[in-house]
This record gives structure tokens, sequence and C-alpha cells, in this order.
């Protein structure tokens, strides 16, 4: 098992990731995990070096 964190979403990520984990049948917690592996890779295949992902409160 990795490292555990908590953190928070607005109510409307988070029914957007409910939504998504009930059609998958798993936890919140699981698509998020997935939704942020699923993020990191597609940074990583922009293919641009030193591609980083950026906040939108920035």
């Amino acid at each position: 098992m990795g490292r555990r964190f908590t953190i928070g979403f607005d109510d409307e990520t988070a029914d957007q990731v409910r939504a998504l984990a009930a059609a998958d049948r798993v936890s919140f917690a699981e698509k998020a995990r997935q939704l942020v592996e699923w993020g990191l890779e597609a940074v990583k295949e922009e293919g641009q070096p030193g591609a980083t992902a950026r906040s939108q409160n920035r």
C-alpha cells in the first residue's frame, strides 16, 4: 500500500468523481487515485521536456 493523503474537492468536482466512481463500481478514493494517475500519464505523454501540470488557481 502506498502513502495516504487527505485532500478536498469543490462540490462540482466531488460530484463528478462520485458519478464516475459509481459508474465503474469503485470507491470514491479509488476513482480519485485513478484520475490522478491518468492525469500524470497524460502530462508525461505531451512529449514536452519538463512538462508539468499547472494549478488553475495560480
